[in-house]
């Protein structure tokens, strides 16, 4: 397996096999990229709060929609999914 690098070439391709600390395979198209500086490139990144929002809902339908009483469960005012905060 080979280890990839971030890279900034030609093709318009960010990845490349890393060869060396000044050299580099584009991935896309096999040039040699000569990597004199480090290249950094941005990713959308789904945010923490969205994925906890995600997982909660996931969890109350695996629980059941049911509450103590063997009634169907209102879960709209169970949690405030406005305000979802995570220790990291």
């Amino acid at each position: 397996m080979f280890k990839t690098t971030d890279i900034t070439c030609p093709c318009g391709n960010t990845k490349g096999f890393y060869h060396s600390d000044k050299l580099a395979e584009c991935t896309g198209c096999a040039t040699p990229v000569h990597v004199d500086t480090p290249t950094y490139h941005t990713y959308h990144v789904t945010p923490l709060q969205e994925i906890a929002k995600q997982q909660a809902l996931q969890d109350i339908l695996v629980m059941g929609s049911f509450d103590i009483n063997g009634d169907i469960a209102d879960w709209s005012n169970c949690f405030d999914t406005n305000n979802i905060r995570v220790a990291v």
